[in-house]
């Protein structure tokens, strides 16, 4: 891992920091052992921006906040025409043209929520479902997204009581504390960490198997787009 962080907003509190230079910007890349590079940017000195893109070597997912359970997530498949389209103005500032030339991909099927005692259940306490408080929480959970605080603790306890392992496991939770703090540790002047800390690898979940979803229609790529491929190499070998 390799970071940088750095003190940009002296009076985000009218509390004293301890240090008063505490991070409130980082930036990391890291190094996995597959061989797969990541960025991280964590920042409130900036605009509301959660997206999260993973790009691979034949295409692109994409979902544009990490914090709503039900954010809509897409799937790009890379062909010579949707790469040469997000060249042109005209595609980046349309959504129609992004649409016609398949830049950004296709909405992926989501698996359901985990159902309750599975250790997914998200417990409202908005009062009756009919209240206004109840409603106004819905309407804010549609528009926001709905993140639990205490899911982490409500899956903690199914798990005892159920006699499962853990999700995620303990050697993962400490893995991802190492990492966070070497980040927000990393300084004005930047530093690499090499973690000492490692997690076995983790297992998809009982209810994301149990869904039988078929992600590989959207990995097909259409008539027309494979066409436009073949005139494309033509042109270029003219």
């Amino acid at each position: 891992m390799t970071a940088f962080s750095k003190w940009t907003v002296p009076d985000k509190t009218p509390l004293p920091l301890d240090p008063p230079d505490t991070p409130d910007f980082s930036v990391a890349c890291l190094d996995f052992r597959s061989g797969v590079t990541a960025r991280v940017t964590c920042s409130i000195s900036a605009p509301w921006d959660h997206r999260m893109r993973i790009v691979g070597d034949e295409g692109m997912l994409t979902a544009d906040t990490y914090r709503h359970y039900r954010c809509p997530v897409y799937l790009e498949r890379f062909t010579k025409l949707s790469m040469n389209a997000r060249k042109s103005y005209s595609v980046r500032t349309s959504t129609f043209l992004q649409w016609v030339f398949r830049v950004g991909g296709r909405r992926l099927k989501l698996v359901r929520n985990a159902p309750p005692g599975a250790g997914g259940r998200i417990v409202s306490t908005g009062g009756p479902w009919w209240s206004p408080r109840a409603a106004l929480g819905r309407l804010k959970r549609s528009e926001l997204g709905q993140q639990d605080k205490c899911i982490g603790i409500a899956e903690l306890a199914d798990a005892l009581a159920t006699g499962r392992p853990v999700f995620p496991g303990a050697d993962f939770m400490l893995h991802l504390t190492e990492l966070t703090l070497a980040i927000q540790n990393a300084g004005p002047r930047g530093s690499t960490h090499a973690l000492t800390t490692d997690f076995a690898p983790v297992a998809p979940q009982a209810e994301t198997l149990r869904a039988r979803i078929d992600y590989r229609a959207a990995l097909r790529v259409p008539l027309l787009a494979r066409l436009a491929d073949r005139m494309i190499d033509r042109l270029h070998q003219h």
